[in-house]
């Protein structure tokens, strides 16, 4: 049987590089998503794990704490999805008030994802900028909701052949009522409004209820649009010229102002590094003037 929880969590606004969600939706019109959910050869949502003896997250000797934000986003566990946004959001939170970890390495390969969850999951990147520097660092691709993460870091980096951008949200409608008249079938839809029976199977898809769509994805994206705006220190008309969907590959991102380095992982790993030992030294010197203060 398909998991209907994990199911529904894709109905709704994507925020996702476009032809990784066509290759996505690829899979699911040819029925081999399906098929693969029926069979029941995916694993099963892990079961919550005892209570660790050590940090459940990898810390460098530098006290940086890694964060792995790779492959297709989805809020929760799916089957559909390598990340769960909500499984990031503790890791970063658990690391924000660890007094051992000095600062905080993203380190993105991702498409994008389900707008559900992401605002969140950029909101607790920004709050931890806010304490510790938090370094995004994108290796090959680096698009929309991960884009969108990554923007409320305190620096973006990636390496030089690295796809950066898609700014935007979509949503796939699909219209089979032509292939269901053919069939000899008439959906009917009975519903208390114009709104309530859209996307019924079979049943078309009026000019109304697409400018219905257009303005909800509008609603979702500009949430995406006051992020990326706030997490880059841009302007309206900076962020309006990013969110064509474009992505650019990374010197063109560089120029553009949406990232601000072009360096190898360990270079931007060593950065920081740096960053976050630098604070720990500040700290430890006002803690001794402190003290002889005190004298």
């Amino acid at each position: 049987m398909i998991d209907k929880s994990c199911w529904d969590r894709h109905v709704g606004p994507w925020c996702i590089e476009p032809t990784r969600f066509q290759a996505l939706f690829g899979l699911w019109r040819s029925g081999q998503l399906r098929l693969r959910l029926v069979s029941g050869d995916l694993p099963q949502a892990p079961a919550p794990a005892a209570a660790p003896t050590q940090r459940p997250y990898t810390v460098t000797g530098d006290g940086v704490g890694i964060v792995q934000i790779q492959g297709v986003m989805a809020k929760g566990y799916s089957k559909f999805a390598d990340v769960d946004t909500v499984a990031v959001r503790r890791e970063i939170r658990a690391m924000s008030a660890d007094q051992d970890v000095r600062g905080i390495f993203l380190l993105i390969d991702s498409p994008g994802g389900m707008s559900a969850g992401t605002d969140e999951l950029a909101a607790d990147i920004r709050r931890a900028a806010e304490t510790k520097p938090v370094a995004a660092h994108i290796e090959d691709l680096g698009a929309s909701a991960a884009y969108w993460a990554a923007s409320q870091a305190s620096r973006i980096s990636a390496t030089r052949t690295s796809d950066v951008g898609s700014i935007g949200t979509m949503v796939m409608l699909l219209d089979e009522s032509k292939a269901y008249e053919e069939a000899g079938l008439r959906p009917v839809v009975i519903a208390s409004g114009e709104m309530k029976g859209l996307g019924a199977p079979g049943a078309p898809i009026t000019e109304e209820q697409e400018n219905y769509i257009r303005s909800r994805i509008e609603a979702h994206n500009q949430f995406f649009l006051d992020a990326v705006k706030r997490g880059r220190n841009a302007s309206a008309a900076q962020v309006r010229e990013w969110s064509s969907g474009r992505t650019w590959v990374a010197s063109e991102a560089k120029e553009r102002g949406l990232i601000d380095s072009i360096e190898s992982t360990d270079e931007a790993l060593a950065w920081v590094s740096k960053r976050a030992n630098s604070r720990r030294r500040l700290a430890s010197a006002r803690a001794q003037i402190a003290l002889m203060e005190m004298d």
